[in-house]
Formats: structure tokens, sequence, C-alpha cells
């Protein structure tokens, strides 16, 4: 088979055979003795990328992946800790997340959010790696936006995730944020969160290299125990308003 020139056509050929017909991108260049790096170069040219873990082409934002340790706190502990350093910068923002009407996008480990910070809109996805721990891994990955959609159609959800879903808006979080770039490669992020007449605490500290010692046991000493699985921001406001919904709050 010879495959069409125009990128956007080669991107609708590939990824309808990616889903029909071929496990991985390898096996498909394989029998049909395809360029893999010439499909993925063409590809590029628009802006997707093969993912491995989806076998499909994606259009991808900025992307990273982030790694931090999570920790739930109580009033006390969060007073202890907002005294207990020397905060870079104070700010407020605002993550207003959407959900499909299948669950699809949670049984997935998908967050879809539109953060606000600094007056700027700006998309994210997250997809979490270990939802079961302490320590959580997640690749996110950001696209330009022009205020909150109420919306976001099953196609513009599948660029953005490689789902095919609809999305709509749930309702917002809010997060005081001080954050403290410790040292090279380690943040500190103290947060109190107001979301639906409910108010918690939590501290995350993102890391891209060995937390210090005198650090870990500056957060023991405040009463910081990165023991019990984190439960995210966005999780808890799922939560949260799932038990108002069925009137138990």
């Amino acid at each position: 088979m010879t495959f069409p020139n125009d990128p956007a056509m080669l991107l609708s050929v590939l990824n309808t055979k990616l889903r029909d017909f071929y496990p991985t991108l390898d096996a498909l260049c394989d029998d049909m003795e395809a360029d893999k790096d010439e499909l993925i170069k063409k590809c590029a040219a628009i802006g997707y990328t093969y993912i491995p873990e989806r076998n499909q082409f994606i259009l991808r934002g900025r992307m990273m992946l982030e790694t931090e340790l999570k920790c739930m706190l109580d009033k006390e502990t969060y007073d202890r800790l907002e005294s207990a350093f020397t905060w870079d910068e104070v700010f407020e923002q605002v993550n207003s997340y959407y959900t499909d009407p299948y669950g699809t996008l949670k049984q997935n480990g998908i967050t879809l959010r539109v953060r606000t910070k600094n007056g700027m809109d700006i998309i994210q996805v997250k997809t979490h790696k270990n939802a079961d721990s302490p320590l959580q891994i997640a690749e996110e990955a950001e696209f330009d936006c022009s205020g909150i959609p109420e919306s976001f159609s099953a196609e513009d959800v599948k660029k953005m995730t490689g789902i095919e879903v609809p999305a709509s808006l749930l309702g917002s979080l809010t997060t005081k944020r001080h954050s403290l770039m410790y040292c090279d490669g380690v943040e500190i992020c103290l947060d109190k969160n107001d979301y639906l007449d409910k108010t918690d605490y939590e501290i995350e500290v993102e890391y891209t290299r060995e937390i210090p010692d005198e650090l870990k046991e500056s957060l023991r000493t405040a009463g910081v125990e990165f023991k019990a699985p984190a439960v995210g921001k966005c999780s808890r406001f799922m939560i949260r308003l799932a038990n108002i919904l069925k009137g138990e709050i």
C-alpha cells in the first residue's frame, strides 16, 4: 500500500490501521514495509506524536513528567509549615475540572482541567501513573486556550487525551499556594484548597533530583508523613461532589 503524502490524510490512515489491525506502530511498519521514522516525521509536521501506550498518534502540547510526594495536612500543621519557611511566592490558582458522561477519562487515570493563574487560562491533561501511593508520577501536557469552556467536543478530547469522549465542566477548586524552590530540582508547594464549601490543606514536594536529608527531617519535625496513599485535588473534588449529589452532605 502507498501511504498518502498529505500529512492529515496520512494521520487518519495510520490511526485507523493502528486501531483496527495492528497492536504497535512497529508491527504496522513491518507488515506494510513502511519507513517508521518517515511516518513519525510527517505526522510530527502537523503536531502529532506516536504514543506507544495508546497505540495512536496524538496531538501533544507542552509535555512534561511530574514526580512529587504529596501529603494531606490538618490546619495546625499547615500553619506550622507556613511560618517555617521563607516562601518565594504566594499566589492563587483555579482548577476547572471536566468529566465525560461514561467515566472513561477517570478509568484511564486522566485528569482534564483548565488552570487559571495570573489571568491566563491553559488546558492541562494529567495522566497518572500510580494513584495508590504518596509518590505521584504523572505525565502532564498543556494546550493553549482562552476562557473556561463549558464543554469540549469528543474530537477535541481525543486530540488532547487519545480518548474520543465529550467532556463537560463540573466545577472549580481554588488553591492558595505557597511556593519555594528549596534547591535546584526540588520545589515545595504548600496549598490551601477551597471547593464546594470545603477547605483542605496539603503539601507537595516536586523533584527531579534526590530530596535533601535536611528537608526530609524539617518536614518530619513539622509533622509531615509521606505514608498514606495520596488523593489528588481532582479526586477529592469528585468525591465531594458525589456526596453532595447523594445528599450525604
